[in-house]
């Protein structure tokens, strides 16, 4: 379900998002520990990207690897938290993972685990509508 809005919900949160890994990387590539607000901040812009792609496309996120890529980097973070001295290897395999993910064809952010592929990875979504000529005379 798409509401209004919704793009610029998205680019303001994915622009906190990445100001949030550049200080929570940045802490981890100078050997400081990590900032709890930095690290606050990027978990709940991670979690309120996830939480709009179940509104956009309600449960069958859960079945398209996008949504499961978001999972991983989470993961990754938690990891991070726990084992300190992984941060800056767990932040570099999270970024990869969401550069990748992001800038991968529809085709694939929405390949499904199980059932039918998301609307990305369809030929028929991605078709933009012809809009038939009009001819006036006069």
């Amino acid at each position: 379900m798409k509401y209004r809005g919704q793009r610029w919900f998205r680019i303001g949160a994915r622009t906190v998002h990445l100001v949030s890994v550049m200080f929570v990387g940045g802490n981890a590539v100078i050997g400081q520990p990590l900032d709890e607000g930095a690290v606050a901040v990027l978990f709940a812009s991670g979690f309120a990207l996830l939480g709009d792609d179940v509104v956009r496309y309600g449960s069958d996120v859960f079945r398209y690897l996008h949504f499961w890529a978001a999972v991983s980097k989470i993961s990754l973070l938690g990891f991070a938290l726990l084992q300190p001295e992984w941060t800056l290897t767990c932040l570099i395999a999270a970024v990869v993972v969401g550069s990748v993910i992001s800038h991968a064809p529809g085709a694939v952010r929405h390949w499904a685990f199980v059932g039918e592929p998301g609307p990305c990875a369809t030929k028929a979504s991605r078709r933009k509508p012809v809009v038939p000529a009009v001819h006036v005379e006069g």
